[in-house]
């Protein structure tokens, strides 16, 4: 939530912003491009996360058939962003975070571009033999998700698998798309759709194209993770 005295303004015509796109449902900011000075999404409060702060990770409490609480948890996997060294919410290209509960991981990504953008886990680092999730936003704001496979340096091939997604929400605005959506942690086929189970380390593969439809992203519009980023249930829901 903005604070009181300090509106965000459109450079344009020196106005208060309307952020309506980008509400935050309470839980948070208004993100704006600082040389546009423009709102292009939200900058989430804690604990609340999501694109536009929707998802609640707080430590709530079901039960079972049998009466017996149980504790759900979010906890924080980690993130990469590119340009190496960039400031993440303002000077990077591309970003990519990831959250998860007992039984999903939440993925948030944001691009400064308005063509598809994707997440790839390898266990090398490389294209090949990597899990890869493509999505894009499209003129009438509708999401496109894709759960795919990369055999080789080529476009990776649509996974038979898609009932492992679900969840996805997105936004373009002034030039950047934001796209969050949810993977389970376990899957069926783990030959081409990686686990997450408590103790998996993957490399963290990033990409994005100037078009909503899937393309080369060139040299400069990809990178890896430098070193994997492994799931610990004992230190990263602490």
């Amino acid at each position: 939530m903005e604070k009181a005295g300090r509106p965000l303004y459109d450079a344009r015509v020196n106005r208060p912003l309307d952020c309506r796109r980008t509400r935050c449902n309470d839980h948070g900011r208004c993100v704006f491009a600082k040389v546009r000075g423009n709102a292009i999404g939200c900058r989430c409060e804690d604990p609340h996360f999501g694109n536009s702060c929707q998802y609640e990770p707080t430590t709530t409490t079901t039960t079972t058939p049998q009466t017996t609480p149980v504790s759900v948890q979010v906890c924080t996997l980690g993130s990469i962003s590119s340009p190496q060294g960039c400031t993440v919410g303002s000077t990077c290209t591309y970003e990519a975070s990831i959250q998860y509960n007992s039984t999903h991981i939440f993925i948030n990504l944001m691009t400064t571009s308005t063509g598809w953008l994707g997440i790839g886990f390898s266990n090398d680092a490389f294209m090949p033999a990597s899990d890869v999730y493509i999505a894009s936003v499209d003129a009438g704001g509708a999401v496109t998700l894709e759960n795919r496979y990369a055999s080789a340096r080529s476009a990776p091939t649509i996974d038979t698998d898609q009932d492992i997604l679900s969840g996805e929400s997105g936004t373009e605005f002034m030039g950047r798309t934001a796209i969050s959506f949810l993977r389970n942690r376990t899957v069926s086929d783990a030959s081409k759709d990686f686990p997450f189970a408590n103790g998996a380390c993957y490399y963290w593969l990033g990409a994005w194209g100037s078009s909503d439809t899937l393309g080369y992203h060139g040299f400069g519009n990809r990178f890896a993770s430098l070193t994997t980023i492994c799931l610990d249930e004992s230190s990263q829901c602490s």
